[in-house]
């Protein structure tokens, strides 16, 4: 690429030719050329190398850092130039943490493509089109102990290897909505510690179509009971699993069957007249007879006999 060095030899009393201006001239052209210009690397009739552009103030600038091998951003801010960002090998970087945006809330880049690691402080994002897939298993966590997600809503499976804990620590879910059923097993993690439900919020209505098991506090013994065939089955065992007969039933038309020996009722009532008030099956008792209610507010009764055993 062609330089400029002045070629016209000024001396006083001489005449200025046409040639020596056409000569000059030409060599400016030459040094101005798009394609062959002069180059600006510091050699010889070549010009400085241009370090920084700038305007007219250079307050807003790019400009080379030779002695660090970096390129620098500056922009005018409130009437000083300050430098925002740094091109260094293999790092674009801001000068100050937590300053310089990347877009704004009105202008926005289009895609992000990144192959590497993206550690940031704050994500607001809309939507998301891909999978989330930790780089470790059961490393990382979804939240923190401080700072929790508020509602998780799921239209597929939620697979758990661990367990479902509370936010606030205890045995309390606040809102937990399964319209697809669960299909899998339901247990606490620690015997006899949490409830299900409790004395001020309960659940509606339980549907069960297996054993039904009721355990002691120690779980040295045990009730169960179900539904068999329409007759609904009481058993007992001191241990488990079930290997105790039933001890009572009741079938869907009231019969009642019972395997001890004897059915007490605790306290003794006298209805004061043949007429009181009574429901038809009604039992009652004291120290001379049995009472019977066989109607609607009437009763019988039975004396018993004097006679010994």
């Amino acid at each position: 690429m062609a330089g400029y060095a002045s070629s016209w030899t000024k001396i006083t009393g001489n005449t200025i030719e046409v040639t020596d201006f056409t000569v000059e001239f030409s060599a400016i052209e030459s040094a101005f050329n798009e394609s062959t210009g002069h180059k600006h690397d510091g050699t010889a009739d070549e010009g400085p190398p241009i370090d920084r552009i700038g305007d007219a103030d250079q307050h807003n600038k790019i400009k080379i850092d030779s002695a660090n091998n970096e390129i620098e951003f500056w922009i005018d801010a409130a009437g000083t130039s300050v430098q925002q960002l740094s091109l260094v090998d293999g790092v674009l970087q801001p000068i100050t943490t937590n300053d310089v945006d990347l877009g704004t809330s009105t202008y926005k880049f289009k895609n992000l493509y990144l192959s590497g690691t993206s550690q940031v402080s704050v994500l607001n994002t809309g939507t998301v089109t891909s999978h989330l897939i930790p780089g470790t298993t059961d490393t990382y966590d979804l939240g923190g102990v401080s700072n929790y997600w508020r509602n998780l809503f799921l239209s597929g499976v939620i697979n758990v290897t661990g367990y479902i804990n509370s936010v606030s620590g205890t045995s309390s879910f606040y809102d937990i909505s399964l319209s697809n059923g669960v299909a899998s097993t339901l247990r606490p993690t620690v015997t006899n510690t949490y409830d299900i439900g409790s004395n001020t919020y309960q659940f509606q209505d339980l549907y069960i179509c297996g054993y039904n098991y009721l355990y002691d506090t120690d779980v040295s013994s045990a009730y169960q009971f179900r539904n068999n065939d329409g007759t609904f089955q009481f058993s007992y065992s001191t241990f488990a699993p079930f290997t105790a007969t039933i001890i009572l039933s009741i079938d869907y038309s009231g019969n009642i069957s019972s395997t001890g020996d004897y059915i007490r009722l605790a306290t003794s009532s006298t209805p004061l007249h043949s007429n009181s008030d009574g429901s038809i099956g009604q039992i009652r008792w004291d120290s001379n007879y049995i009472y019977v209610c066989v109607n609607t507010n009437t009763w019988k009764r039975i004396a018993y006999t004097d006679s010994s055993w």
